[in-house]
C-alpha cells in the first residue's frame, strides 16, 4: 500500500509493482490535486477516502465518486465512506457496496471500524 503523503516513494513503489505485474495499491487520501493525479494512473488498485475521491473527481457523493474513478481507471477502485460503507468498481467484475459499521464507544474513546481496512484486505 502506498500513501500520497510520500509521493516520490509512492511513485517508485507503484512503478516497481507495475513492472513486476504485482498489485500496486494506492491509498488515495486528501492531498494536492497534482500529486493525486500523478499517482492515480500508476496504481492497479485505488482505495480512496471521500476527501481523496472528491479531490480528483469533484464529486462529494461517494457512490458517484467511485463511478467517476472507475471511468478514469482501468483497475479496481473503491471509495470508503466511513460508517456509511464502501463503494467499489472493478474491471470485468460487478460493482458493489459494502455496508459500514457504526463507530462505537468503548468508554475510553471512540473506535471506528471502517470499510477502508476491510477493502485493503480484499485486494491482497
Amino acid at each position: 500500500s502506498t500513501d500520497v503523503r510520500w509521493p516520490d516513494a509512492a511513485e517508485m513503489a507503484l512503478r516497481a509493482a507495475r513492472e513486476r505485474h504485482l498489485i500496486g495499491l494506492l491509498d488515495l487520501d486528501t492531498g494536492p490535486r497534482e500529486t493525486l493525479e500523478r499517482l492515480l494512473p500508476l496504481a492497479s488498485h485505488v482505495v480512496a477516502s471521500e476527501g481523496g475521491a472528491l479531490g480528483v473527481t469533484g464529486e462529494s457523493d461517494s457512490a458517484k465518486a467511485a463511478a467517476v474513478l472507475a471511468q478514469r481507471h482501468d483497475g479496481f477502485v473503491a471509495v470508503t465512506a466511513g460508517e456509511r460503507g464502501c463503494y467499489w468498481f472493478s474491471v470485468g467484475a460487478p460493482s458493489g457496496y459494502l455496508s459500514g459499521n457504526p463507530a462505537y464507544n468503548t468508554g475510553t474513546g471512540v473506535v471506528s471500524a471502517t470499510a477502508a481496512q476491510r477493502t485493503k484486505l480484499w485486494v491482497r
